[in-house]
């Protein structure tokens, strides 16, 4: 067997619970704490419930919370409570809620709340009637007593002395001894024998003086039918009421046995002084006690009170009238406030319809003109890139570098000119140093014109070292013939290079782009501009919000274009030499939109215009249908132009507020009349009454809502007011 917690928090409910006690191992002592105003502890049902699964999982199972409520609701359904955690593990148990906590239900109120059941009397069982603790002694009125004499004594036990009662001298008289509410104690005493009674003579009850024993004062007289002190337990300390039957239900008469206490009580002289006697006379046998009402059978009194302290509740008859007018001004309110009404009505009107051509522009000026609404562009932009790695190799050949020489002639046979001089291919020339040779790459036959003058044309030639390393010579350093080459000193001539050779390449292996390269890169690049497309339309979208897009036929109005870095990418061929490189895509779109607000009121401005609205008349409200809407063209500039076939219908000016004033607490039935004044061409009306159908429309004009139809010879339109 194992201890557990489980935590029972504020939101969780009864099926998780249950959930968790079944998943516990059989046997096991599980305790629950609960955070106060848990909703699965609420109700008794919650936990019986959980107590049901617990006992059949064989739990032991307990309640740990602060919460009074929760303590109350656990203990009423067997459970054992602890008030925390540390209770629980000392075992300090909470057997009733703590004080200060009130039940949601008052307790129940008992049968007699001041009168115990006999000990040994099962619940509910009847009680037996008991002889009440009085008696009744009567006397005759035939022999009066003479003037100034004393009354007859009785002689009688003496009552006996209470334990702790302090001693009385012998001859005093001492007080009347009283229960905690002030009423006479009398000692009951066996019923007196009854005296003869003249026949004819009427008989009535006397108050018969009491004889105190030797030594003892006579008890308090007796009143005429007065009884005394029933038995019993007295009332709780403080109460209005001497005895416990004269505790009164609301609304009872008050007792006459209570008047007449009151009126024996005023007069004390009435009964005269005590006389003791040294020997009680025997006394002559009274007719049996009659016996008093039964506190059940006979309504208790009330004890003599004045009427300023005596509170009254008021009778049943003015509580049931309160309740009455109290139902009667609900169902008053309910008529005229929770009760409305739905007039639809079917009036017989002629459509008006006007077909204009609407011009869009981006001018606030241009845009005040007739048939002009005010458009407006918006543009959205995006860029993406990826890299681009190309995976092709090629070799590349060296390549020596080139120049050209200029020779120029001192031979004076060429003053005035002489025959071009042919200088073979393959003739070298080099640098001072002969570091660099440089040999002619085709025929060339150079014109002099004088002597020291430069010849034409200039003489190709090429660096007999393939490589880069010809492209370091220097301008001018290529200045004689090579060695063995007698070409420049026969005829007395010179050369330079006018230029530095160029074009010299070394042996490499080249990165070109392949054709598997150049097919995923176009992919890549269709992928990239149909992402950036499907987020410019979304965009634009967005920014449009609740305007609508002015896009022709051709695609006019709405454009979106793509723009690839560098401009050179893609190549073309494959085997084109290129570098590892990013490529950026930017994406620029724009789109020609405008409110549709706008282009209503410029329609129902022309619907107003119209010849063939009568003079007089109205459009409906709310009833304006744009058919056969069309952009006809669409600039990039946001202008456009839109043709559209609008319809409306009019009417005679209504007053629906009015009308609905002049319904209100009419008969539903005269509703159609009233209407049919108001409104020409009224085809049918129909009130539907909600929640209740009564004989009165509402009496307010706010809770009539009127509905009218506008039917044609094949279409019907509606408006409410």
């Amino acid at each position: 067997m194992a201890k557990l917690l489980i935590h029972v928090g504020p939101e969780d409910d009864v099926a998780d619970l249950a959930g968790k006690l079944q998943a516990a191992g059989t046997g096991d002592e599980i305790a629950l704490t609960v955070e106060p105003g848990a909703q699965a502890f609420q109700t008794p049902l919650n936990v019986r419930l959980l107590r049901s699964v617990a006992m059949k999982r064989g739990l032991t199972t307990s309640i740990v919370s602060p919460d009074p409520r929760i303590q109350e609701v656990a203990l009423s359904a067997g459970l054992p409570v602890y008030s925390s955690v540390a209770a629980l593990e000392s075992g300090v148990r909470v057997e009733s809620p703590r004080p200060g906590f009130r039940s949601e239900m008052p307790p129940p109120r008992p049968q007699a709340p001041f009168l115990p059941r006999p000990s040994g009397t099962a619940p509910g069982a009847a009680m037996a009637a008991e002889t009440p603790p009085f008696e009744y002694v009567p006397r005759s009125l035939t022999t009066p007593a003479s003037a100034g004499a004393d009354p007859p004594v009785i002689p009688q036990a003496a009552d006996p002395v209470l334990p702790g009662a302090p001693p009385i001298a012998p001859g005093a008289v001492p007080p009347p001894r009283t229960g905690p509410w002030g009423a006479p104690i009398v000692t009951p005493r066996s019923p007196a024998p009854p005296e003869p009674v003249a026949p004819a003579t009427p008989t009535a009850f006397a108050p018969t003086p009491q004889v105190a024993a030797p030594g003892f004062a006579a008890p308090p007289p007796r009143g005429p039918l007065l009884p005394a002190s029933p038995a019993g337990p007295p009332p709780r300390p403080g109460s209005p009421w001497a005895s416990l039957s004269e505790i009164p239900e609301d609304d009872e008469p008050v007792s006459p046995w209570a008047a007449a206490r009151s009126a024996a009580a005023a007069s004390p002289g009435a009964i005269g002084a005590t006389t003791v006697s040294p020997a009680p006379p025997t006394r002559t046998p009274l007719p049996a006690p009659l016996t008093a009402p039964s506190g059940r059978g006979q309504p208790p009194t009330r004890p003599p009170i004045s009427a300023a302290g005596r509170l009254r509740l008021p009778s049943r008859r003015v509580i049931y009238g309160v309740v009455v007018g109290v139902l009667a001004l609900g169902v008053i309110l309910f008529l005229l406030l929770g009760t409305s009404a739905t007039v639809t009505i079917a009036v017989t009107e002629q459509p008006l319809t006007v077909t204009p051509t609407i011009q869009g522009t981006t001018s606030t000026v241009e845009a005040s003109q007739p048939n002009y609404i005010l458009s407006k562009q918006i543009t959205d932009t995006a860029s993406q890139t990826f890299p681009a790695s190309p995976t092709g190799t090629q070799n590349v050949t060296a390549v020596a570098a080139t120049t050209k020489l200029q020779l120029t002639t001192t031979d004076p046979l060429c003053s005035s000119g002489c025959s071009p001089l042919l200088v073979q291919e393959g003739t070298a020339f080099a640098t001072a140093d002969n570091s660099a040779i440089f040999s002619v790459s085709q025929d060339t036959y150079v014109s002099f014109t004088s002597d020291g003058l430069p010849g034409s044309p200039e003489v190709p030639v090429v660096d007999l070292s393939a490589g880069t390393a010809g492209n370091s010579i220097p301008a001018g350093a290529i200045d004689a013939c090579a060695p063995g080459i007698t070409l420049c000193s026969q005829l007395d001539i010179s050369v330079t290079n006018p230029a530095p050779p160029t074009g010299g390449v070394d042996a490499a292996t080249e990165t070109v782009a392949s054709a598997s390269d150049i097919a995923n890169w176009q992919e890549e690049l269709g992928q990239i501009e149909t992402q950036l497309g499907q987020k410019a339309t979304a965009d634009l979208t967005a920014k449009a919000g609740q305007e609508k897009v002015a896009v022709d036929p051709n695609g006019g109005g709405k454009s979106i274009t793509f723009a690839v870095s560098p401009s050179s990418f893609p190549p073309t061929t494959p085997g084109t030499v290129l570098a590892p490189e990013t490529v950026t895509v930017t994406m620029t779109a724009q789109e020609t939109v405008y409110n549709p607000s706008d282009l209503d009121a410029v329609v129902l401005k022309d619907l107003e215009a119209s010849s063939n609205l009568p003079a007089g008349d109205s459009l409906v409200p709310a009833q304006l249908q744009l058919n056969n809407l069309q952009i006809i063209q669409a600039g990039s500039d946001g202008s456009f132009a839109l043709s559209v076939s609008a319809v409306d219908y009019y009417h005679g000016k209504v007053d629906i507020s009015q009308l609905g004033g002049e319904l209100t607490g009419r008969n539903p039935q005269s509703v159609k009349g009233i209407v049919e004044q108001a409104i020409p061409d009224v085809q049918s009306v129909t009130v539907d009454e909600t929640p209740i159908e009564t004989l009165f429309m509402p009496f307010s004009s706010s809770s009539i809502h009127i509905v009218e139809t506008f039917a044609t010879s094949g279409s019907g339109s509606s408006a409410s007011g």
